[in-house]
């Protein structure tokens, strides 16, 4: 045997050697900037590819060196310094041989040397401008298997800028729809029929980019998508691999290449590429990423950020930032979704038509268990991920089995629209692209062909606590019975939108079985901390892939609910001091439209339910000698989640009986108020004028049951800050104890515009004032005091900016006020925020 084997390998090492001696290539060099076929001294491109597509020199001008054979080389020489533009006056020949077109061997040229950015130096741009109606920059067509397009800039084809028709080829390091440098938007196509930067039709095991810092392509700019692979189910397109590439951010990996002229979506906003950054309609088994930080790629500013649509199947999204720059830090926010999974069935170009028989968009994994895998999905205007089931596929199919397991979601819904938008939204209330907010567990049933993902219901937690070296959570799962679900975990920030928490860190997972009747419960520690504050949530995904929205949050700490033991006498205790507790807290602040409404956050602390009253006041505040005011309050009560508890216009309309006759009925009858029992948990309370009016207004939230084993633990409200009456006020009354408080007030505005808010309050001022208006203590910036930012540093409490407020003392029972203003009297959108600690 092991002879024959030496035979064998001498035999294969014979081939390969007379393979060696018998493979042709021939090197074409262009050397002008024409678009010619003409006998004139210089060589084109056009008959640079002529000649590699006919295997022979075109004319005189063309002196291949070498035979040609099985991948021949266009190189460019082109005398002068500078880059070379090549302007087609007609649509330049489909390339039908394999080829490889190098633009880095013009003259100085250079390929990107940086990871988080791309310095290439792209001397060689093609232009489309006078290429005619409808044509592409260069085509690989049937024929053309194993060629490979670098260093080169493609811009201004009406058509789209590379297309991909053969199986087997590499993209890399070129700059698709926009300058050479990489700045400026220049886009390829026509919106709506045309404008992919790169089209992938029916092609497979193509590499679009590598994880290499030289191989980075930047597609930015063009009029439909920045990447696209299309494919069918009798024409797949499968085995792609898109790598390491910058997708609507310009070449720094954190700017905008411009603003959008399209007509749609959104005219004059940040472009990226005009509709998607990567789209697969109908491939399977692609894969956009990977799990190094060489392979992800980074896609921002595009309408949608990573689609995928018309019966795509079992594609991997491993690892991209979508939503965030390159930095892992900038917002570079896609217009609406992070990533989007839906059927393409009834739309026309450019989000259908549907394929013959469109499957269901399912089996595709979106993150994964494996280090390296889940992605950042960051900053976007709507929901992070979204899974549609509007509209139905062509074929019935529905849309499943689609794992979200393993990623960092968080601050999505920067648009701050209505219905509230989600890290994780399952979504079949309306038609794409508009998202229906929570879907409760159960509340739409399973298994019907329009439900995504099967509804897969979200844990419920119970309980979320850490010691600072671990994390306990616990909590129910009610479900399919007798199965297995992998119950992950997640901690977030509080929303400075005060939106639902979402997933911004990964904490871990635990498998959970469902008995007969489908309830589970869990109970496990996590070996990693989770500072108070913080919210923690979870989502659930099944054996078979279909992954939750994420669960209502809890902060950090909140204890599990005990039963109430029998009592025993017991000595009478020593009297030991009470803890001081928040008994209500309110904003006052000029309420505006749009991103400039009045939102407020809360949250209860503890172990039982909490009865509140919550008041919208607008009218009545005229007692104060404001003017100006907010004539007709409307009040909503949210869940974390974004499921809405309660909205109320006039407060006679819904709980008249609960609010007449007590100390929260308001002197004005178009004044809002809302009573609910809560459990502990966060929650957001949203003032606005009816009828999109404005004006100053009051959110109020009292504690009216004291002596539950729960608190008030802080407020955040985000309003627009004027001056004079309309600066933002925040009160607070502390009480039921003996001992001081520890209160922290936080006074945002720079940081705000990362969450897409404009006009933010450049330098907040704060101060706090006790009942009789005196000044306890004021603050410009938030480290000028040294010690009141070490102790909100140490209370994971530090502010994002340096020019932001911070105040952190100790106060006894009692009311007190904190105002935020704009320094010299600056004016914006500001966030204020009041945490008590205890």
């Amino acid at each position: 045997m092991r002879h024959l084997s030496r035979v064998a390998g001498s035999v294969i090492g014979l081939l390969g050697l007379l393979w060696s001696q018998t493979a042709h290539a021939a090197t074409i060099t262009v050397t002008g900037t024409g678009d010619t076929i003409a006998v004139d001294g210089v060589v084109t491109l056009r008959e640079a590819i002529t000649s590699a597509n006919q295997h022979s020199n075109v004319n005189a001008d063309v002196v291949a060196v070498g035979a040609y054979g099985t991948n021949d080389t266009i190189n460019f020489n082109i005398a002068g310094a500078g880059v070379k533009t090549i302007s087609p006056t007609a649509a330049l020949p489909i390339i039908i041989r394999p080829v490889t077109i190098n633009g880095y061997t013009q003259g100085v040229a250079s390929v990107n040397t940086l990871a988080n950015g791309d310095n290439a130096l792209i001397l060689i741009e093609l232009n489309g401008t006078s290429a005619g109606s409808g044509n592409h920059g260069l085509t690989l067509g049937a024929g053309s298997d194993g060629s490979t397009i670098r260093g080169l800039a493609i811009n201004r084809f009406t058509g789209n800028g590379i297309v991909v028709q053969s199986d087997g080829n590499t993209i890399s390091g070129n700059f698709i729809g926009i300058n050479p440098t990489g700045t400026t938007r220049m886009p390829n196509g026509t919106f709506p029929t045309a404008g992919d930067g790169i089209a992938i039709q029916n092609a497979s095991n193509n590499l679009i980019g590598t994880p290499a810092a030289a191989d980075r392509n930047v597609v930015s700019g063009n009029a439909l998508d920045g990447i696209h692979i299309t494919g069918t189910l009798t024409t797949p397109a499968s085995g792609n691999i898109i790598q390491g590439n910058f997708v609507g951010v310009a070449a720094d990996g954190v700017s905008s290449v411009g603003n959008r002229t399209e007509p749609a979506p959104a005219p004059g906003s940040a472009e990226g590429n005009n509709l998607y950054g990567i789209e697969i309609s109908g491939g399977d088994n692609n894969t956009v990423g990977g799990t190094t930080a060489g392979a992800r790629n980074v896609v921002g500013f595009n309408a949608d950020g990573i689609e995928i649509d018309n019966g795509a199947q079992a594609n991997i999204i491993h690892g991209n930032f979508v939503g965030v720059g390159a930095d892992g830090v900038t917002q570079v926010g896609n217009l609406l979704h992070g990533v989007a999974l839906r059927s393409s069935n009834g739309f026309g170009l450019p989000l259908g038509p549907p394929q013959p028989n469109e499957p269901g968009v399912s089996f595709n994994r979106i993150g994964g268990t494996n280090a390296g895998a889940g992605n950042l999905v960051e900053f976007n205007g709507t929901g992070g991920i979204a899974v549609f089931g509007n509209p139905l596929s062509a074929s019935g199919q529905p849309n499943l089995e689609n794992p979200i397991e393993g990623n960092s979601i968080f601050e999505n819904g920067r648009s701050n629209g209505t219905p509230t938008q989600l890290g994780i939204d399952l979504s079949n209330q309306f038609v794409f692209p508009k998202d229906d907010g929570v879907t409760p567990n159960d509340s739409k049933g399973h298994g019907a062909p329009n439900d995504p993902n099967n509804f897969q219901n979200f844990p419920v937690l119970t309980a979320a606590t850490s010691n600072g070296s671990t994390t306990n959570v616990a909590g129910t799962l009610s479900s399919a019975p007798n199965s297995t679900f992998r119950i992950e975990f997640f901690a977030s920030n509080p929303d400075p939108l005060a939106l639902p928490a979402e997933g911004q860190q990964f904490l871990g997972f635990v498998n959970a079985n469902t008995d007969a009747s489908g309830n589970a419960s869990f109970n496990t520690t996590l070996n990693v901390p989770v500072a108070n504050g913080r919210i923690v949530t979870a989502t659930a995904t099944d054996a078979v892939g279909n992954t939750s929205e994420f669960s209502a949050g809890l902060v950090v700490p909140t204890q599990a609910p005990t039963p109430t033991p029998t009592p025993t006498p017991t000595p009478t205790p020593t009297p030991t001091p009470t803890p001081t507790n928040a008994l209500n807290l309110s904003t006052r602040a000029r309420v505006d439209t749009g991103d400039s409404v009045a939102i407020g956050g809360f949250i209860i602390t503890g172990n039982a339910s909490k009865k509140v009253v919550v008041r919208g006041l607008g009218p009545s505040l005229s007692r104060f000698n404001l003017s100006g005011l907010l004539l007709d309050p409307v009040l909503e009560l949210r869940q974390a989640n974004g499921a809405l508890i309660l909205m109320t216009d006039n407060w006679k309309d819904n709980q008249r009986a609960q609010i007449e006759g007590s100390i929260y009925q308001p002197t004005d009858d178009r004044e809002s108020v809302i009573v609910a029992t809560l459990q502990p948990a966060a929650y957001t309370a949203t003032l606005s004028g009816k009828g999109q009016t404005a004006g100053i207004g009051t959110v109020e939230i009292y504690d009216n049951d004291q002596e539950a084993d729960s608190q008030l633990a802080n407020i955040s409200t985000r309003g627009f800050v004027q001056t004079g009456d309309n600066v933002m006020i925040g009160g607070f009354q502390l009480g039921l104890g003996s001992n001081n408080a520890r209160v922290a007030v936080r006074g945002l505005g720079p940081s705000l515009s990362q969450f897409g808010l404009s006009t933010v309050l450049a330098d907040p001022t704060l101060e706090l004032h006790d009942s009789n208006g005196a000044i306890l203590v004021s603050n410009d910036d938030w480290q000028s005091d040294a010690v009141s930012a070490g102790q909100l540093t140490a209370n994971g409490l530090g502010l994002p900016d340096p020019k932001e407020s911070g105040i952190f003392t100790s106060l006894p029972p009692g009311a007190f006020t904190a105002i935020l203003a704009g320094k010299n009297g600056g004016v914006g959108i500001g966030l204020i925020e009041i945490y008590n600690l205890h």
